[in-house]
């Protein structure tokens, strides 16, 4: 009886895990049946995947990719891998700067502040206005030698008129001194032929004034003014030039030019002093574009200071 009993548990136990393995193929196989899955669960998975951060770490994409290709840090210089390795880049640093000798460096900021202070006062001298010093007796008793006067200048650099009485200082013309029988009454002009014949030659000469003669003189009568000298006086337009600034007395004579036409863009001037002064009457009207300022303050001697008249 006792065998026939076990033998009895024996079989249900067969029975039993006969029964299981004929279970688990259905669950295998319920498993492999395809999932049906909602329109909102699909939308669910879609935001999942955007939220993830599109890196070589999470993109399947960079799973396929040759590992000798290696990927830039926007941040930085280094390099990743496809494994999230970070590779250091192994770029030389620049050899610092040199530092300037800071005696050097003082040298050179002096130079500097010179050459600009130089370009300025050219600029002004040229352009605005400029100081000058009488050196002739041709404007006495007006102006002395060793009177220290300051020209303006903007009239020549915005091409103003010049009136009758200005004084004004102008390039000496190339021949000071014509022969009486070279002289034309019809074009009583004075001769300017040595000019500098290069840029270099014309900024020292007509700039930098160097190895320049100047005259100064006054302007008596202006373009198309009809001027007689005669019987020591002078006539523009058939009226005796009324001069004030001259001392009682004086006299004025011409051997060259004493009747003619002031031509367009030209003056006549001749200094105060007409018993020694080399002007007009000797070489003709000056160009106005020889002019180079008019006299508008006296400096120096102190006593003396203020406009010349």
């Amino acid at each position: 009886m006792r065998k026939s009993n076990l033998d009895e548990e024996n079989n249900e136990v067969v029975n039993q895990k006969e029964e299981t393995a004929q279970v688990e193929p259905k669950v295998e196989q319920a498993a492999e049946q395809p999932k049906e899955v909602s329109t909102e669960e699909v939308k669910a998975g879609v935001k999942e995947d955007l939220n993830k951060d599109n890196t070589p770490f999470n993109n399947p994409i960079y799973d396929e990719v040759n590992p000798s290709r290696l990927q830039h840090d926007n941040h930085n210089d280094n390099r990743i891998d496809k494994f999230g390795n970070i590779e250091e880049e192994s770029e030389e640093r620049p050899e610092p700067k040199k530092r300037m000798n800071p005696k050097l460096k003082a040298v050179l900021e002096w130079v500097y502040c010179i050459i600009i202070a130089v370009v300025i006062a050219i600029v002004i001298k040229y352009f605005i206005g400029a100081p000058t010093v009488v050196r002739q007796e041709s404007m006495d008793p007006t102006l002395k030698p060793g009177d220290r006067l300051i020209l303006n200048r903007i009239c020549r650099t915005f091409h103003q008129e010049y009136e009758k009485g200005d004084i004004i200082t102008f390039t000496a013309p190339s021949n000071d001194s014509i022969q009486q029988t070279n002289i034309d009454q019809k074009n009583p002009v004075a001769k300017y032929e040595n000019e500098p014949t290069n840029p270099f030659e014309s900024f020292v000469y007509y700039v930098l004034e160097i190895g320049k003669t100047s005259f100064i003189k006054r302007i008596v009568a202006t373009a198309g003014d009809h001027v007689v000298i005669k019987d020591g006086k002078v006539f523009v337009n058939g009226h005796q030039l009324v001069e004030d600034y001259l001392p009682a007395g004086t006299e004025t004579f011409s051997e060259n030019y004493n009747d003619f036409v002031v031509p367009d863009g030209y003056v006549f001037a001749v200094g105060d002093n007409r018993s020694v002064s080399l002007d007009c009457r000797a070489f003709g009207c000056i160009p106005i574009d020889k002019i180079e300022g008019k006299v508008v303050l006296r400096f120096f001697p102190f006593d003396k200071f203020g406009g010349v008249d």
